[in-house]
């Protein structure tokens, strides 16, 4: 299922809609890979399609989400000096 925000339909605010968001996308999860799977989800042509739809997709997304990913990037950090830059796991935040 899919749910794009994009184009600021009063259905994309919806009681479900945010409800499946927090859902979906746990405070663990990256601002860029929602924006990527959005976005790549269609096929563009030139690049600066690809952009257009970036911009539009960036500012249209719900603050709760930039607000948790904000949040959480603190203890990303702190995970990430702990690997000494190495890999860690998603469960491990």
């Amino acid at each position: 299922m899919w749910t794009f925000q994009q184009d600021g339909a009063p259905s994309h605010k919806s009681e479900e809609t945010e409800e499946w968001i927090a859902k979906n996308f746990p405070d663990s999860i990256s601002v860029n890979g929602i924006l990527e799977s959005i976005v790549c989800a269609k096929l563009h042509s030139i690049v600066e399609a690809l952009k257009r739809d970036l911009a539009k997709v960036s500012s249209d997304l719900p603050m709760d989400i930039i607000n948790r990913a904000v949040n959480n990037f603190p203890r990303r950090l702190k995970k990430c000096l702990e690997a000494i830059g190495g890999h860690f796991e998603q469960d491990q935040l």
